[in-house]
């Protein structure tokens, strides 16, 4: 099975926006975006990106190259998690095509 096949879940990044210099609300950046369903990340990925966080570390890939920087908020399933790190990834032969690996954590609200 090909990671396209596992991109089973339709996902959102919300951006916030800038007005005068301050961090507005967050709004729809990218919308219906394939991704895999959320695991958790692996401590090599969390020691590299040196996150020291006492909420679960998760990670994705979604399909494409994408426009997404961490700040962002990724929504899947109604629920919200901070993007922490971004990363492009594409497969040696580039035989099923190119995603966009994301570490995210849960958002307090």
């Amino acid at each position: 099975m090909t990671l396209r096949r596992l991109a089973t879940l339709s996902a959102t990044v919300l951006r916030a926006t800038m007005t005068g210099g301050k961090r507005g609300a967050a709004a729809v950046h990218l919308s219906g975006l394939q991704a895999v369903p959320l695991q958790p990340a692996s401590p090599e990925v969390v020691q590299r990106l040196q996150l020291q966080t006492p909420h679960q570390v998760l990670e994705t890939y979604v399909v494409g190259h994408l426009d997404i920087v961490p700040g962002d908020v990724l929504t899947v399933g109604g629920e919200q998690y901070t993007i922490r790190g971004v990363g492009r990834w594409t497969p040696p032969g580039n035989a099923i095509g190119q995603f966009t690996h994301l570490v995210v954590e849960d958002v307090l609200l």
